[in-house]
């Protein structure tokens, strides 16, 4: 008697899927003196809603990754969660880019998305205040923005990094060889 194969197939996930892009919106910085806005992103892939900082308007860099939301809710602890308030640099641990305005812009997206509020006694702070998981489940099942095309939006979970047109430097005389030649000849 064979035995059945029961092995379900498995179809293997792309290895840098398209993000649908559900949301489009520009934040406030939290700091009074600071210029401009951040314009940021919010989507999905499958089951897993992530936001990103598309470009900030004024000084200071930012990185442009996808966070997950999974990182967040892991950066938020306990304390956070009992009400307890939080400076900016709590969701630093969410991105893999190193930016120290990545978490400020951040936590002022999250504002913007309702899920973080200022904190009444001091303003550099927040509060938890909105439900992720409700937040989760409403960008899951928002319609995708479209683009000109008619077509969803989309962009790469990692985009391709930046070509450089750098010139490679191109191979001389190793100038240790060139001065042992140089003694060399001395020595004759």
């Amino acid at each position: 008697m064979s035995k059945k194969n029961t092995k379900k197939a498995t179809t293997k996930a792309p290895e840098n899927p398209e993000v649908t892009i559900v949301r489009k919106a520009t934040a406030p910085k939290l700091s009074p003196r600071g210029e401009g806005g951040i314009d940021y992103e919010v989507g999905y892939v499958g089951d897993d809603v992530y936001i990103r900082i598309a470009k900030n308007h004024g000084g200071g860099s930012c990185s442009k990754e996808w966070v997950p939301a999974a990182k967040i809710r892991k950066a938020l602890t306990p304390a956070m969660h009992g009400g307890e308030p939080f400076k900016s640099n709590a969701l630093a641990s969410a991105f893999v880019g190193k930016s120290q305005c990545n978490s400020g812009f951040l936590v002022a997206v999250l504002r913007k998305e309702g899920l973080f509020q200022p904190d009444v006694e001091r303003k550099s702070m927040s509060r938890l205040a909105g439900d992720l998981d409700a937040w989760e489940l409403g960008t899951r099942k928002a319609t995708p923005l479209v683009g000109d095309d008619k077509q969803p939006l989309t962009a790469k979970l990692h985009p391709e990094p930046k070509k450089t047109s750098f010139r490679q430097k191109q191979a001389g005389p190793d100038p240790k060889a060139t001065k042992a030649k140089t003694t060399d000849k001395a020595t004759t």
